[in-house]
């Protein structure tokens, strides 16, 4: 895919970019804190396993240590825990651990969709702005949970193939990818209020593109999304506002002060 000049320089002038080209084997979602570190996954070390790192790349360290797969690092608010997803024979989970790695605990089970080609490339969790709850996706609807494991919710109940949730700051909506093919192919950015009411479309294509991995902004003025092209090559036209696009795959990241960009 080949970005216009114009778009191009709108991307660079819009926001100062921070890349990860240096990290090797960066394969999941890498995600800003509150406290100013950046939480990634690589398999630098033999299997996935989540780091640890300050926002320039220093300080690298490894936060856990196990045969499983451990991907997806999650941020809460204040920066003090990391939600994170584990796999192993048993199942696919999700955990909580400080953010130094310490006291790993198991917080719910989820399946992965049988007819999901590449489930790990689609799968996204959010915390709420409070750290109450988090967002995430079982098969092909869009959770809720506590922190402390109650109260599960399923926000969507089997209606199209949903994933990749962000909370909004204000925590009154939830955006997220929507695809009305049970492939899970082609979806849009949507947004639902936080208790999976009042559903509505905000980015649109002709036929044959993605528009996904949607996060607010900070201020909630804003959403980052990783957007696609239809298969003529044509930049797909959003129905909303505030969007700023993104080439297909970087799966943006917006850090705390709204100034860069984390992306891989």
């Amino acid at each position: 895919m080949t970005l216009p000049a114009q778009r191009i320089a709108t991307l660079l002038n819009a926001f100062l970019l921070l890349s990860l080209v240096s990290i090797t084997h960066l394969e999941a979602k890498s995600t800003f804190s509150a406290n100013g570190k950046i939480a990634f996954t690589s398999d630098r070390d033999g299997n996935s396993e989540i780091y640890l790192m300050n926002a320039d790349g220093t300080g690298q360290a490894r936060l856990t240590n196990s045969p499983d797969r451990e991907d997806y690092p999650t941020w809460s608010p204040d920066g003090r825990k990391i939600a994170f997803v584990k796999q192993n024979e048993s199942g696919s989970f999700i955990y909580l651990m400080d953010s130094d790695g310490s006291d790993q605990t198991q917080l719910t089970a989820f399946e992965i969709a049988s007819d999901q080609a590449y489930p790990y490339e689609r799968f996204s969790m959010s915390w709420s702005p409070d750290g109450s709850r988090i967002a995430f996706q079982d098969s092909t609807d869009i959770f809720t949970i506590g922190v402390d494991g109650s109260n599960r919710t399923n926000l969507t109940h089997g209606e199209f193939f949903n994933y990749e949730p962000t909370w909004s700051p204000d925590g009154s909506q939830i955006a997220f990818a929507r695809s009305i093919h049970s492939h899970g192919f082609y979806p849009q950015i949507y947004i639902m209020n936080a208790d999976g009411g009042s559903v509505r479309q905000i980015t649109a294509c002709s036929v044959y593109c993605q528009n996904r991995s949607p996060h607010w902004s900070p201020g909630g003025e804003r959403l980052a999304i990783d957007f696609g092209e239809d298969e003529d090559g044509s930049s797909n036209n959003p129905s909303g506002t505030g969007l700023q696009l993104f080439p297909s795959g970087l799966k943006p990241k917006w850090s705390p002060d709204e100034e860069k960009i984390v992306f891989y």
